[in-house]
């Protein structure tokens, strides 16, 4: 469509990478950023504060899975031994993803979780390459209900926003 110009290759990239340098680098991003909020929550609640009182305990446990998934990601390209070349990163698909967490997170302040995720849940299915409609129409309500008592239950928080009928 457009001419290239010398030293550019078909995506009009002039600096492409490999993949392994590209791995190392968005692990250490990601590692970089689940240390600071993690040191961020550090001393928030005291120490005797149980699980179900401590609104930071979820979200601690998710930095630490994305530390843990961070440390994976950078070992993985360490120690592979792959010469791919990757010419950077897919701009529309990566604002589309901002777009569609920037409204998920708008609506659920609005509505809460289960309004929100019945909404998103099939958006971020679709997104993602998922084209089954019916499996995608009973699976919503499912993983919102499924979410929504693991929380109050399992974890003694109830979800925010209009909620499920409790079970007998």
């Amino acid at each position: 469509m457009f001419p290239r110009r010398s030293g550019q290759d078909q995506t009009g990239s002039k600096h492409p990478v490999k993949r392994s340098v590209l791995d190392i680098l968005y692990g250490l991003g990601a590692l970089g950023i689940a240390g600071f909020f993690f040191w961020e929550t550090i001393g928030a609640v005291p120490p005797e504060t149980s699980v179900a009182d401590d609104p930071y305990w979820y979200p601690r446990l998710l930095l630490i899975l994305m530390a843990v998934l961070a440390l994976a990601m950078i070992a993985r390209a360490v120690f592979a031994a792959t010469d791919e070349i990757v010419i950077g990163p897919r701009w529309p698909a990566l604002l589309a993803v901002v777009i569609i967490v920037g409204g998920y997170a708008a609506l659920f302040t609005w509505t809460g979780f289960a309004i929100s995720t019945l909404i998103f849940f099939p958006i971020f299915a679709y997104g993602l390459g998922y084209r089954r409609i019916v499996p995608l129409a009973i699976a919503s309500p499912l993983v919102v209900a499924v979410t929504w008592y693991a929380f109050h239950y399992g974890l003694g928080m109830t979800p925010p926003g209009i909620g499920l009928p409790l079970l007998p």
